[in-house]
C-alpha cells in the first residue's frame, strides 16, 4: 500500500494523495472507533473545565448510543482531558466536559484530538429484592445487617443479580467499617491533627461569669428547650 499511498496518516487514518484525502475506517461498528474533535478555538481557563462543542466524524458508523473516552497522549502533554461520557450519535450538537488541570490557561484549536469514541451497548439491569439474595457459604450469617440493607438496596438498582450477589458479600465481610448508627461514628487513632499557631504560646485565663444580661437570657433559652 505504501507504494501506491506517498504517505498513511495511522492517527488520523487518512490516506494522503497528491490529489485528495480518503478518510477510511474500521468496517462493523462494533470495531469502528472515532476521533473527537476540537471544532473552534477555546481558551480554557487555568484549574477548571467547562463544557465545549465538539465533532465526532463517521459517528453515524456507530451504534445509537457511543462512549467517549479521554486522550491518554493528550493528557501526558498538555495536562488537560475530557471526562468520560456516553452520547446518541444523532445528538447534532454534540459537547464534553474538557478539564484543564494546569496552572496557567490553554488554547486548544480545531480538529484537535481530545479523545476516542466507540459505539456503546447498554446491558439490561435486573433489580432484586435483598431478601432473594443468599450470600456465599464462607458467611457465618445468610443476611445483611440492618443497617447494611437499606445501602445495598440503593446500590443495587443498577446491577445485575451476580454482581448484586457480590456486592452484598462484599458488605458482609466488612460491616465492621460501617457505622450502625449516628451514635457509633467513633474516632481514630490513625491520623493527627495540628494547626499551626505560629510563634504563638499557649496562655491561661481564669473562668469568668457571664454577664447579668447573657445570664438571663442563658435561663430563658433553657427554660424553651
Amino acid at each position: 500500500m505504501v507504494n501506491y499511498f506517498p504517505k498513511i496518516d495511522y492517527q488520523h487514518m487518512v490516506l494522503q494523495t497528491s490529489l485528495t484525502d480518503i478518510q477510511c475506517w474500521v468496517a462493523g461498528e462494533t470495531q469502528m472507533v472515532c476521533r473527537v474533535e476540537v471544532i473552534e478555538e477555546i481558551i480554557i481557563p487555568a484549574n477548571s473545565g467547562m463544557f465545549i462543542p465538539v465533532d465526532i466524524p463517521f459517528c453515524e458508523k456507530l451504534s445509537e448510543s457511543c462512549m467517549i473516552e479521554p486522550s491518554v497522549r493528550l493528557f501526558d502533554e498538555k495536562n488537560i482531558a475530557i471526562l468520560p461520557a456516553i452520547l446518541q450519535t444523532s445528538t447534532e450538537n454534540k459537547v464534553v466536559s474538557l478539564h484543564n488541570f494546569n496552572d496557567t490557561d490553554i488554547k486548544i484549536y480545531p480538529k484537535m484530538k481530545l479523545g476516542d469514541c466507540e459505539s456503546y451497548y447498554e446491558k439490561n439491569s435486573i433489580a432484586v429484592c435483598c431478601t432473594e439474595v443468599s450470600l456465599d457459604e464462607n458467611l457465618e450469617e445468610s443476611n445483611l445487617p440492618e443497617y447494611l440493607k437499606e445501602l445495598w438496596e440503593r446500590s443495587c438498582i443498577h446491577l445485575n443479580e451476580n454482581e448484586s450477589i457480590d456486592f452484598a458479600n462484599l458488605l458482609k465481610r466488612y460491616n465492621n467499617v460501617f457505622s450502625k448508627s449516628s451514635d457509633d461514628i467513633g474516632r481514630t487513632n490513625l491520623i493527627q491533627h495540628e494547626i499551626n499557631t505560629g510563634n504563638a504560646v499557649p496562655i491561661r485565663q481564669p473562668p469568668r461569669r457571664l454577664v447579668l444580661a447573657r445570664g438571663r437570657l442563658k435561663k430563658m433559652r433553657s427554660r424553651e428547650c
